[in-house]
């Protein structure tokens, strides 16, 4: 292999690390408002329906609300919005850690050899794959916030590394 092709090894590892890190980032806040909302409308609904059994509210507001808590329930409990959350912030720290890696791989090319970098690139890759390993536990993959940040993460890392 030639040496560009190292170069484009590392660039890529770079970038798509990078991506990674912003994806799962947002993932993880997103994931942690969803589940704040989710307790948030299960505590007002409880709350609405404990005032209904003091005979306060309407049958009709009552039924409403012990509905509104049931499906929230059902649905934190289903989604499980806080370990999805909690999956995305480990593996954001994961891609951040990875991140660093490649950006400190890639200062270092031109005082490397060549087997160094593969060695490095490939030890790299191979630590994607393990932090990858758990991406399907947090959901399907949400393609519109892929691409945003993809086209962030391109852009971070042109101004970064264009100077």
């Amino acid at each position: 292999m030639t040496v560009d092709h190292h170069v484009q090894q590392v660039w890529s590892g770079i970038v798509e690390s990078e991506r990674h890190f912003r994806y799962y980032d947002r993932l993880h806040s997103r994931m942690e408002r969803y589940h704040v909302l989710l307790m948030v409308i299960i505590g007002i609904g409880s709350t609405g329906a404990a005032v209904s059994l003091l005979g306060y509210l309407p049958d009709m507001v009552a039924a409403v609300m012990y509905f509104v808590v049931a499906a929230s329930a059902a649905i934190a409990f289903v989604a499980d919005f806080s370990k999805k959350s909690a999956i995305a912030s480990v593996i954001c720290s994961q891609y951040a850690n990875l991140t660093t890696d490649w950006k400190r791989l890639w200062r270092r090319l031109d005082d490397m050899g060549p087997e160094d970098v593969l060695d490095r690139a490939d030890d790299l890759e191979h630590m994607q794959g393990i932090i990858d390993s758990n991406a399907d536990k947090c959901g399907s993959t949400d393609n519109v916030l892929n691409e945003r940040v993809t086209r962030e993460a391109n852009a971070v890392l042109y101004a970064e590394f264009s100077q």
